[in-house]
Parts: C-alpha cells; sequence; structure tokens
C-alpha cells in the first residue's frame, strides 16, 4: 500500500498552485523525507468540498518541500473540482506611469514600466522553470516571481548568491517561512552583518530559541539593550534578549 500524503491548500494556495494542477503537479510544503521517484497517494484537501485523492510519483525533493506528479489521474475530473469555485479575480493592472522628462536611461523608470510585462510572461511557469527563474532571473523577475508562487520558491531564491538586502528582509520576515530555511538566512555572515536583516529576523515568530540566541548574541549592546523595549518583537525574544543583557 503506498503512504499517503496529506496537501491542504487553503484558497490563496490553490490559485498559487492551479497552473501546476492543472498540469498533473502539485508543491507539497513542509514535506520532506521522501524518496525522489518514489510512489504516494497524494489528498488534496481544498478550501471546499471533500479531499481527493490522486496516484503520485515524487519528482524534485528540496529541504522544505516535495514536488509530485500525479500518475494516471483524470485531468478532466480534477479540472471539474478546481472549478467547483470560480478562481480570484486578478488584480486590475496598475495605470502605465505618466511619461517624464527623465532621462531615457533611468533604470527605475524602465523597470517599472516592465513590471507588468514580466508577470505576464512568469504568471503560470511549471515549478521546473520557477526555480530556474529564482536562481538564475534578474531582481524585478524575482520579487514578480516570489509574490506569484511565494514559499514554491523561497528556497530556490535563498541559494542565490545574488539576492539583494530588501529581498533577504522581506523573507527574513514571513511569519510562515519554515525553520530550515530560515536557518540558511543564519547560516549567511555576510547577511548577519546588516542589522536590518537581523532585526527582521528577530521580528519572525518561527525562529527557534537557538536561534533567537544566535542572532542576539550578534547585536551591539546599545541595540541588544533596546530589544526588551521593543514591543514588535516576540515575547520570547524581548525575554532572551533581557536575560543576555544581564551577563
Amino acid at each position: 500500500m503506498a503512504p499517503r500524503v496529506r496537501v491542504t491548500l487553503t484558497a490563496a494556495d490553490l490559485e498559487r498552485e492551479r497552473p501546476n494542477l492543472e498540469r498533473g503537479s502539485v508543491v507539497a510544503a513542509g514535506v520532506t523525507g521522501v524518496a525522489r521517484g518514489a510512489f504516494c497517494d497524494v489528498e488534496l484537501v481544498l478550501p471546499w468540498g471533500e479531499p481527493v485523492t490522486l496516484p503520485a510519483r515524487a519528482v524534485l525533493a528540496t529541504d522544505a518541500s516535495t514536488v509530485f506528479a500525479f500518475e494516471g489521474h483524470d485531468r478532466e475530473a480534477l479540472g471539474r473540482r478546481l472549478a467547483a469555485r470560480p478562481p480570484a479575480p486578478a488584480p486590475a493592472p496598475a495605470p502605465a506611469p505618466a511619461r517624464s522628462p527623465a532621462p531615457p536611461g533611468d533604470r527605475e523608470e524602465r523597470e517599472g514600466a516592465s513590471a507588468g510585462s514580466v508577470q505576464e510572461r512568469l504568471r503560470g511557469l511549471p515549478v521546473v522553470e520557477q526555480l530556474r527563474v529564482a536562481r538564475e532571473g534578474s531582481i524585478t523577475e524575482r520579487v514578480v516571481l516570489e509574490r506569484l508562487y511565494g514559499k514554491t520558491v523561497w528556497e530556490a531564491l535563498l541559494r542565490n548568491t545574488r539576492l539583494t538586502v530588501p529581498e533577504v528582509i522581506r523573507l527574513a520576515r514571513m511569519g510562515t517561512m519554515p525553520r530550515p530555511l530560515l536557518e540558511l538566512i543564519l547560516e549567511s555572515p555576510a547577511w548577519l552583518q546588516v542589522p536590518q536583516i537581523r532585526r527582521a529576523l528577530l521580528a519572525n515568530p518561527r525562529l527557534s530559541q537557538d536561534m533567537v540566541h544566535k542572532v542576539l548574541g550578534l547585536l551591539p549592546r546599545d541595540e541588544l539593550l533596546l530589544v526588551p523595549q521593543t514591543t514588535a518583537y516576540p515575547p520570547a525574544v524581548r525575554m532572551a534578549a533581557k536575560a543576555l543583557a544581564r551577563r
């Protein structure tokens, strides 16, 4: 009997996963330890209706998720289940920025004008292409990719050596970020030297006590003394900083 894997999809998860599901695959976030090529029964728990169970094979495994490809499933039947509720309407495109006499070489203006086209180009990418863009894409592509696919591309983004500080700060704040991925941030001495990244990590409730102590140990004394008074940090972080400051 094949092992059973349960994948619970919220409405937001479903909209992100819809292109993958329609192609016959799903990203099981938080499911690890499944050998590549292993066969499983994947139980999809949708935001509505009864769960649906499909035979599947693990085709890609990371430290934070496993990608399953359905084996011999009825695509039409699955499509009807996905269409049981209409998909959330796509956000209305932002109005085109007014032309200004800025120099034609203005990089920010060019990137802003192209953001909409990048989003259209990246929407509906297969998982393998999502991960490739996360590793190799430009900053505009990476930002759009993370907004479209979220947790599916977090690990690939964090392993991209070209990731910028604002991108790392955004990921470090994610309250749904799995601890193995937070550890990737903590393993980078260069990132931990940035005060804004340290503060983003300390504000994340998913940080373990060992992680909290590692970050607190890097703070200058004057910054450490401010942590117990900062209500943006979880109580456990403030208490640990207070105890450390007494030493």
